[in-house]
């Protein structure tokens, strides 16, 4: 009988409680937030179980998921400093400019990033994939990579190349916004 990848990772929660709740208050003292510490532990144990990890030695599990926690809290700490920096970098620009943003620019954004994801809808699933996942989600290219089962090469290349039709794409629909791409993008 086949079991759901639920159903999988219940059984694997059950049999490894001790070490599961080891490594939530692990992640959650180098968090300084057990909410979030939970939250990574138990998206590696879903992705251990996927691959098959709890079929190896018990020490063996026990020290792949603690680096992989560790790993995983050291990512997160990586999203909070981009989206520190990227505030940081607005607050400037809004200093720069020594006025609020008025009503209309602040719609006109909006409307910009409505435009962007349809846009971003238009693309080829492979390409859609790995924009959403690396500039929206914030995702590693590792992770991507792997959750796609491509080589992180492949992924930078689908990075590439789907920033590259966006910005035609953009360039030909609304061309006065490619300033705002470019700044969302890096280019």
């Amino acid at each position: 009988m086949r079991h759901s990848s639920e159903e999988r990772l219940r059984n694997v929660l059950e049999q490894y409680r001790s070490l599961y709740l080891e490594l939530c208050v692990y992640a959650g003292d180098l968090l300084n937030d057990i909410d979030e510490g939970t939250s990574i532990v138990l998206d590696k144990f879903d992705k251990y179980c996927k691959k098959g990890l709890f079929r190896e030695p018990e020490d063996a599990i026990r020290r792949k998921l603690y680096i992989a926690v560790k790993r995983g809290c050291i990512d997160h700490f990586r999203k909070l400093k981009r989206r520190k920096d990227g505030f940081a970098r607005l607050a400037e620009n809004m200093e720069a400019d020594q006025e609020a943003v008025s009503p209309e620019a602040a719609m006109d954004e909006a409307e910009y990033f409505t435009e962007l994801n349809l846009l971003v809808a238009e693309l080829e699933p492979k390409f859609r994939t790995v924009i959403v996942g690396y500039y929206m989600e914030e995702l590693p290219v590792k992770d991507l990579a792997t959750q796609l089962r491509i080589s992180e090469s492949s992924v930078y290349n689908h990075l590439a190349r789907g920033v590259e039709m966006l910005r035609e794409k953009i360039q030909q629909r609304i061309p006065e916004t490619i300033n705002m791409f470019e700044e969302f993008f890096g280019s």
